[in-house]
């Protein structure tokens, strides 16, 4: 009996941070006032999530990203919190919209909150992966930089594959960390998308394997030309059809902008 006590209480104490980190996260109504063509498919493995998702409009210009943090459940939503937290300030304050300038910026603010400038090697994995876009309203551009995240291009039915670079942020780097930004002028038409690692990585289908990032893109391929809506529902259906009696792995954030 103790331990149903004790498990309804932890139960109601993350339920109840599920709340807390909901309220942190921008609605998706305000990502799609700032984009009037797009979706968020958001699940998380556990109640609260280490993924999430970020949006901020500066003089016009919507900033956007998509962000793994390291774990999921409790771990992974308290870094998810630093992360929205650090974004938020260096975007509104510090007024940064240069995507590769907003990653080395939060690379370093990570590192200070967690204590990782210190070689105490305990927590130097903690860290986040994301892919950040900036758009230049003026200038019709998307301006984009990823921590180990890539953006997928579906324009005219052809798919391009814009790599992020090979540093995620957090962690203890013996190199010094590269961030580029890459620029893309729009085309009417363009959708782009950003995902976490954890739809690729979910196991299912007929012999248990790993969905796999290629699938990923021959699945957005073929569903670019549709309405985001429509778009987000086989997303969604196709996962769930693949997992069939499996777990879910990890944290699930896909997201797609069409222009």
């Amino acid at each position: 009996e103790h331990v149903e006590i004790n498990s309804k209480e932890i139960n109601e104490s993350i339920q109840y941070a599920k709340r807390i980190q909901a309220s942190i996260l921008p609605p998706i109504q305000r990502l799609e006032d700032g984009f009037l063509d797009s979706f968020v498919y958001y699940e998380p493995k556990d109640v609260v999530s280490g993924d999430f998702y970020w949006y901020e409009k500066i003089k016009n210009n919507p900033l956007f990203a998509v962000v793994d943090c390291t774990g999921h459940g409790v771990p992974g939503a308290f870094m998810s919190i630093i992360g929205y937290t650090q974004l938020n300030e260096i975007v509104t304050q510090q007024k940064i919209t240069d995507p590769s300038a907003i990653l080395r910026e939060l690379d370093k603010r990570v590192r200070t909150a967690l204590n990782q400038n210190s070689m105490n090697d305990k927590n130097s994995k903690d860290g986040m992966e994301l892919g950040l876009i900036h758009v230049d309203r003026s200038q019709n551009r998307l301006e984009f930089a990823g921590a180990m995240r890539p953006l997928y291009l579906v324009r005219k039915g052809e798919l391009e594959i814009v790599k992020g670079s090979k540093f995620s942020i957090g962690g203890i780097s013996l190199r010094e960390k590269e961030f580029t930004t890459t620029h893309i002028d729009i085309l009417p038409g363009d959708a782009v998308y950003v995902f976490s690692d954890g739809y690729p990585d979910q196991f299912g289908g007929p012999n248990g394997k790993k969905f796999m990032t290629r699938n990923v893109a021959d699945m957005l391929r073929n569903i670019a030309h549709l309405p985001m809506a429509e778009q987000e529902k086989v997303i969604k259906q196709t996962i769930k059809k693949w997992m069939k009696n499996e777990e879910q792995v990890d944290d699930i954030l896909i997201c797609g902008i069409k222009f």
